[in-house]
């Protein structure tokens, strides 16, 4: 009976001593968690890493250093500071869109617009009379320009050749102060230096203008400055007569130059 006892309690001895030799498999992380760990590790950026270990270090410094209370004081007062910037950041946004659209709602637009059915006298110069106007709510300043007027064929495309043209500077416009500038035809392709001298209207001229053969053909560049002080230019094309418009080939070179800056100060 001893015997059994003692084969018994040799037993459980080595038992306990085979549970006793593997003291690190409890504690030892699985294969799956080692290899999610490794790949958090690989996603995350280096200069993440530093950042977090920055503000990890900061933070266990003042959890060690702080009496609990300052602790939790220095907490709320980083919180109400994020709060502060992200406030500061909208109200400057919403500050930006209100500003642009009180410039673009006060600015000023000039319009340009010419003068439909021109006499054409023979014997006399054809002049063709543009308004400008200032659409805008506030002055424009320093306004200038280029208007030139000639007379081109059925199949040609306008070149918008500004070597010669009336060329005036209006100074200041104010709001609905309409302004007139006349515009002399004028030959095409005069050498630079040159004054060209203004057509001089004929029968011909008359009777190729209205079989729609030839078109008066006018076009401008306009620059001025707002209030604000930002500069602003526009481009305008318009051709004639009226009856026979459609039967122009080049206007759709003529309708897209018509063109302006159309931005906010």
């Amino acid at each position: 009976m001893s015997d059994e006892l003692e084969r018994g309690g040799a037993e459980q001895k080595s038992t306990g001593n085979g549970d006793h030799k593997n003291p690190g498999v409890r504690g030892r992380p699985s294969s799956g968690s080692n290899a999610n760990g490794h790949e958090d590790k690989k996603n995350a950026s280096e200069p993440q890493q530093k950042v977090y270990a920055a503000c990890k270090s900061v933070a266990a410094w003042v959890w060690l250093h702080l009496p609990r209370r300052k602790v939790w004081t220095v907490g709320a007062t980083v919180v109400m500071a994020g709060a502060m910037i992200v406030y500061t950041v909208y109200a400057q946004r919403q500050w930006r869109v209100m500003d642009t659209s009180l410039r673009l709602d006060h600015r000023a637009w000039l319009s340009p617009s010419s003068v439909p059915n021109i006499p054409l006298e023979d014997g006399k110069p054809l002049v063709q009379l543009v308004i400008l106007t200032n659409t805008g709510r506030t002055p424009a300043k320093k306004v200038a320009g280029r208007i030139v007027t000639v007379l081109v064929g059925r199949s040609e495309v306008p070149h918008f050749d500004y070597t010669h043209g009336v060329q005036f500077p209006a100074g200041i416009m104010f709001p609905n102060q309409p302004m007139p500038v006349s515009s002399l035809l004028i030959p095409r392709g005069v050498p630079q230096g040159v004054i060209p001298q203004p057509i001089l209207m004929s029968g011909l001229m008359r009777q190729q203008i209205g079989a729609g053969q030839a078109f008066i053909l006018t076009y401008g560049n306009i620059t001025y400055d707002d209030v604000f002080g930002e500069h602003h230019w526009l481009h305008f094309c318009v051709f004639g007569p009226q009856e026979t418009r459609p039967l122009y080939e080049g206007w759709k070179q003529c309708y897209q130059y018509n063109d302006d800056d159309s931005k906010a100060p």
